[in-house]
C-alpha cells in the first residue's frame, strides 16, 4: 500500500519538477549610442503581470521546451545592462523604466531554430 501511494505521489510531482527547470540567460554588456543623450536609466521596475519567467526555448535533439529567465531576475539584469549600455551619468535626467511585457520564444523550422524576443517598456520622469 505504501509503495503504491509513493508511486502515485511521484507521478503527480514529477511533471511539476520537470517543468520547474529553467534556462538562465545572461545579458552581454554592449554600448548603446544615443546622440545628444540627456538621460540615464535610474531604475528598472518589473511591472509584468506574470513574473515567473520570460518565455521558453527548445533544447536538445527532441526540442524539449524549457522556460527561460534572465540571470538574477528581470530588474537587476536590465538595470545592470542599461547602466553599462547608456553610461549612467548622474548629471543627466534620471529616468525610471517600467517593463510592461517581456517574452522570449523559439520555434523550430527543420534543422534550424528561430528565436524571438519582445520587450515593451514605459519611461517615467519625476517632475520635481
Amino acid at each position: 500500500m505504501i509503495k503504491r501511494n509513493l508511486t502515485v505521489i511521484l507521478l503527480l510531482i514529477l511533471p511539476v519538477v520537470m517543468m520547474a527547470q529553467k534556462e538562465l540567460i545572461t545579458l552581454k554588456n554592449s554600448l548603446i549610442r544615443v546622440p545628444d543623450q540627456k538621460f540615464y536609466i535610474r531604475s528598472v521596475i518589473d511591472g509584468r503581470v506574470d513574473v515567473s519567467d520570460i518565455g521558453f526555448v527548445h533544447q536538445g535533439s527532441f526540442n524539449k521546451k524549457l522556460r527561460v529567465d534572465l540571470k538574477d531576475g528581470v530588474e537587476p539584469a536590465l538595470q545592470s545592462f542599461y547602466t553599462y549600455a547608456l553610461k549612467a551619468d548622474t548629471t543627466l535626467i534620471p529616468i525610471a523604466m517600467r517593463v510592461v511585457f517581456f517574452q522570449v520564444s523559439e520555434r523550430t523550422d527543420g534543422p534550424s531554430e528561430i528565436g524571438k524576443a519582445e520587450l515593451k517598456v514605459e519611461f517615467y520622469r519625476r517632475n520635481d
